[in-house]
């Protein structure tokens, strides 16, 4: 691959929904695809990742274009029968029938509930029964402490998972964990049946001008640079970091690399990588 990479981060002004996912007695925050059908749901206030086997997938649609729904949350509270608000945790894109998986919390006879549904092109809803599904979980270890807040009133807690990426066997889970370095990037093999290693991460923030060894990263991607696999991290306000996948070792504190600012005040939602043509419509990712 060339050295040349292109990457998309998407960005909110606005806080994260993720954050108050924590208050939730059912906490399902972020979402991410596997091999066979296999769906990961981060559990921050249970300090897990639960991967479900959903039942077969059906058949990829014969344009896998964009689709675009009015008034998604209407359709989201009729078919949970909720009466309250609604708070968006996360989505995930089927990878074979590209129906939308989200996350989030609703208020369904006055009792705030986590649930996780499904959205279809044609707007049809339909809540995951979870508890049927086949599953696993892995428990995550050093979670946040319970009493520490950030940004003084961000609970430590609701930033246990802030991503998710599954890349070569390896769910590659962000997020904050206890410690003097609370920033931490883990990768668990999946199957849950091998031990996982856990990594500190520091890296320089411009805008600040200091390192910062706390702020977790909030969006990542698992990419191949120059035949070395690399995560492509993004945090708030708005570093763009590196890290090589082979510095993630267990109990090891590593130094991302900071390729670029992208705005102060900006929470990013997700990076993605794509591939883009030349003027002479040579492709480069």
């Amino acid at each position: 691959m060339s050295a040349l990479k292109s990457f998309t981060v998407l960005s909110a002004l606005a806080r994260s929904a993720q954050a108050a996912l924590a208050d939730m007695p059912q906490s399902f925050g972020i979402l991410e695809f596997g091999p066979d059908n296999t769906l990961f749901v981060a559990n921050a206030a249970g300090g897990a990742i639960h991967a479900y086997t959903l039942p077969a997938a059906g058949t990829a649609p014969e344009q896998a274009a964009a689709f675009n729904l009015l008034d998604v949350d209407a359709l989201v509270a009729d078919a949970l029968g909720s009466t309250g608000r609604v708070v968006y945790g996360d989505l995930a894109v089927h990878p074979v029938t590209r129906d939308a998986y989200v996350s989030l919390s609703a208020t369904i006879d006055g009792v705030e509930t986590g649930a996780v549904l499904s959205i279809s092109r044609e707007g049809r809803v339909q809540p995951l029964d979870l508890n049927a599904l086949p599953s696993s979980q892995f428990m995550l270890e050093n979670t946040a402490d319970t009493g520490v807040t950030f940004w003084r009133d961000i609970p430590a807690p609701s930033l246990t998972v802030t991503d998710l990426d599954y890349a070569n066997g390896e769910l590659f889970v962000s997020g904050v964990s206890t410690g003097e370095f609370a920033s931490t990037l883990r990768r668990v093999p999946y199957p849950f049946d091998s031990p996982a290693t856990s990594t500190s991460v520091e890296i320089y923030h411009a805008a600040h001008n200091q390192n910062e060894t706390r702020a977790p990263i909030r969006a990542m991607a698992i990419v191949d640079i120059d035949g070395t696999a690399t995560a492509v991290a993004a945090y708030t306000c708005t570093p763009l970091v590196t890290i090589p996948v082979d510095a993630l070792e267990d109990g090891a504190h590593v130094t991302g690399k900071t390729i670029a600012e992208l705005g102060y005040g900006n929470t990013p939602l997700d990076v993605i990588s794509y591939s883009a043509a030349d003027f002479q419509g040579n492709l480069s990712n």
